[in-house]
């Protein structure tokens, strides 16, 4: 084609983006794990920026250079339905912007959770650019779980009390109390760990190379670890629903099976590992006291043993299977399997019967109604949602909106009760409320469309499991979570790396 010379350099500035986005952004963030966030979201609005800026030069010199090729039949073409939800997302934030009684801060964050309308924005257009011009492949994996491996083992060392980076001797106090609090950068953390679990799972179950397998696998047991260590139940959530999903492709043959238990083994393998370390370095568990219930499955380990073994003699027979190449019946298969998958459902049951349920949740995540815990945040949430205008149910409020409202009609019971909310801990709850129902619905649309076309094209490239099992994983444990700078930028850069896929495998556009 005339002057294709030029599409490389998009593809070039594309690429070179998102490598520092999933390898330097994290472990930036791992700074800012010690830290209040704000300083993510510049050094991220920065980079976006300029990404953007140079990337859209190269854009509009090839579209220009080719314009004799446009025609409305091609531009239909080249046009998705998660384009079009998008496209939508874009448009309801800046209406929120624009209707915002506090542009300022909805510009910034400063006064929501940190990501403000500006990385919001910049996302929504970073998506088109990535998903039009990265060439996606097994490079950006590996970039995503390097990132991803060092964000856990500094989560790690630091529930040890190892401040290996020397940072925690230059925290201020109030820094400190709001990293050793549920409500604060802890649950960033644990976000980013779901995610980073999440594609090593689903990474292990589709890879077939050695190497790759083998680093998969120690990125499993590594975000295992940190999993507990980061000290938020709802990053569990995320993996349960993946181990779900993963169960599912495994029933519907589209991963293997031995891969699948494996899998699982080594996710348990993980929790063994971090009870030995708790045994061995007790004395140093200086944020012990500060855990949510989830560790308490650590005082379990003849259960975890037990699964464990039960996993690997499963895993054993499946080997021996595939290698002697020994046919069996499809019904015995089935029924080998929904006996160990009874197994370990009863094993989990009965684990979480010792540890008891409510304590597993402790915190607010049960059903209780306590002023300030999720359940009680989700309901005056709604009930405010109802008392807003109607132009503000469908176009929402701008970031920095959440408290003021909630004050607004709640204000003598917060005070009285001496807590303040900036976030519904629930994405969908928050977005309602600062997008409104139209951005709400978009931000659904991108969500469904973004997988859909991952199971299109499942067949032709099954990494594009990986980028859509961390949008998943996120997704479910942000019902009980908070979005930040960080986890929020990485969530959208894993749907235009989804969409840049598809585009390459299925609508066959060479990712233009």
């Amino acid at each position: 084609m005339k002057n294709e010379k030029m599409r490389p350099y998009t593809v070039m500035c594309t690429d070179i983006y998102l490598l520092i986005m999933l390898v330097v952004f994290p472990l930036y963030y791992a700074d800012g794990y010690f830290h209040l966030p704000e300083r993510k979201a510049e050094f991220y609005s920065i980079a976006t920026l300029i990404y953007v800026i140079v990337t859209l030069l190269g854009a509009v010199i090839t579209a220009f250079s080719m314009r004799e090729q446009w025609s409305w039949e091609a531009l239909k073409k080249n046009i998705t339905g998660t384009d079009i939800c998008m496209f939508g997302f874009l448009i309801s934030n800046l209406i929120a912007l624009a209707m915002s009684n506090d542009v300022a801060n909805s510009w910034t964050g400063k006064s929501s959770r940190y990501y403000g309308a500006k990385v919001l924005i910049l996302v929504c257009v970073s998506y088109f650019l990535i998903s039009r011009y990265a060439w996606i492949n097994k490079v950006f994996i590996n970039a995503f779980l390097i990132g991803g491996n060092g964000v856990c083992l500094l989560a790690t060392f630091d529930y040890f009390g190892m401040d290996v980076l020397g940072i925690n001797k230059q925290m201020q106090w109030t820094d400190w109390l709001i990293f050793i609090s549920t409500m604060g950068n802890a649950n960033t953390c644990a976000s980013y760990v779901c995610m980073a679990l999440a594609g090593a799972m689903v990474y292990f179950c589709v890879v077939e190379g050695k190497k790759s397998k083998i680093f998969a696998g120690i990125s499993i047991v590594n975000c295992s670890v940190a999993l507990i260590t980061a000290r938020s139940d709802s990053s569990f959530i995320g993996i349960a629903v993946i181990i779900v999903v993963l169960g599912v492709l495994a029933f519907r043959r589209k991963v293997k099976w031995k891969n699948y238990i494996l899998t699982l083994s080594l996710l348990d393998m993980g929790f063994l590992i971090l009870f030995l370390l708790r045994k061995k370095f007790e004395e140093h568990l200086i944020l012990e006291s500060f855990d949510t219930g989830l560790p308490r499955a650590l005082n379990q380990p003849i259960l975890l043993t037990i699964l464990f073994i039960i996993l690997i003699v499963f895993f054993v027979l499946l080997f021996i299977i595939e290698t002697k190449n020994i046919k069996i019946q499809k019904n015995i298969k089935r029924v080998s399997l929904i006996v160990v998958g009874i197994i370990a459902i009863v094993g989990v049951t009965i684990l979480i019967q010792k540890i008891g349920i409510s304590q597993v949740f402790k915190g607010g995540m049960g059903g209780s109604d306590v002023t300030g815990s999720r359940s009680y945040t989700y309901r005056i949430v709604v009930q405010a949602y109802g008392e807003l205008p109607l132009k503000y149910k469908i176009f929402g409020n701008g970031q920095a909106s959440i408290t003021s409202i909630l004050y607004r009609y709640f204000g003598e019971e917060l005070s009285a009760a001496g807590i303040s909310i900036n976030s519904a801990h629930d994405h969908i709850l928050d977005y309602l409320i600062i997008i409104g129902l139209f951005g709400v619905v978009c931000y659904l649309g991108t969500l469904v469309t973004g997988i859909k076309h991952c199971l299109k094209i499942i067949l032709e490239h099954k990494y594009v499991l990986v980028f859509a099992g961390v949008v998943i994983a996120y997704f479910a444990q942000g019902i009980f979570n908070i979005e930040q700078t960080n986890t929020t930028t990485i969530f959208w850069i894993m749907i235009a790396c989804c969409e840049a896929m598809y585009r390459k495998v299925a609508l066959k556009t060479n990712n233009c």
